[in-house]
């Protein structure tokens, strides 16, 4: 019963001894307006270099108060020496303290206990750090890979809509041959209608005028014909 206590005495204590030189740099840094081309984006340059993120932080140490231990361990005796800052500056003289008063109280406490339980929370964040990571790689895939085999589609699709673009040039510039074709032959056969027109003209012309040229002797003679002839 006594341990039960002491526990809930430590609740959410983890976030307190992983709180100290710690900075919050967890607010977003200022984002300039993207200069968007019909092409291509401008990325904003962003660090990448690690750092510790206090939110993430608490976020593990809610993880590990879910799963603290039962029982005076790690987590008890950082409490402990952390209450002793003021009184010690040592860290190794605080630890000794905290372990030496805690184990007065609890007498099955070792040092053994202390060490196995901080192998235990290593081993609970590892654990979450392959969860972590298993949940960025979910992000990873939706915001960035799936993202670049779009690009790669589409770059894809554009090779093929340009090919096509030359492929309708080469078909244009074939018509175009074509249609320069028949307007050299439709001009060749306007010049030939016109010098026939002119030549079949000529030639009525010339036929009314044989015709006439004849008929007027036929007449001439006709009328000579008639008035010396009895």
């Amino acid at each position: 019963m006594t341990q039960k206590i002491f526990k809930m005495a430590f609740t959410d204590k983890f976030k307190s001894i992983f709180l100290t030189e710690v900075e919050d740099k967890t607010e977003n840094p200022p984002i300039a307006p993207l200069s968007v081309s019909p092409i291509t984006a401008v990325p904003v340059a962003i660090s990448t270099n690690g750092e510790v993120n206090q939110k993430m932080v608490d976020g593990l140490c809610e993880a590990l108060d879910e799963k603290n231990l039962e029982g005076p361990d790690y987590l008890e005796i950082k409490q402990a020496s952390e209450a002793l800052k003021s009184v010690l500056l040592d860290p190794a003289q605080r630890f000794q303290a905290a372990f030496t008063s805690m184990k007065a109280n609890f007498p099955k406490l070792t040092k053994q206990t202390v060490l196995d339980s901080i192998d235990a929370y290593t081993k609970i964040l590892e654990g979450e750090r392959q969860q972590g990571k298993l949940s960025l790689n979910g992000k990873r895939k939706k915001e960035i890979i799936d993202k670049e085999q779009f690009i790669s589609k589409n770059d894809a699709e554009i090779i093929e809509l340009q090919a096509e673009i030359e492929r309708l040039k080469k078909q244009i510039e074939e018509i175009n041959v074509k249609i320069n074709a028949k307007r050299a032959n439709i001009a060749s056969t306007q010049s030939q209608i016109g010098e026939a027109k002119i030549l079949l003209d000529k030639q009525e012309n010339d036929f009314d005028k044989s015709v006439d040229y004849m008929i007027n002797q036929l007449t001439s003679d006709k009328n000579l014909l008639n008035s010396i002839l009895l």
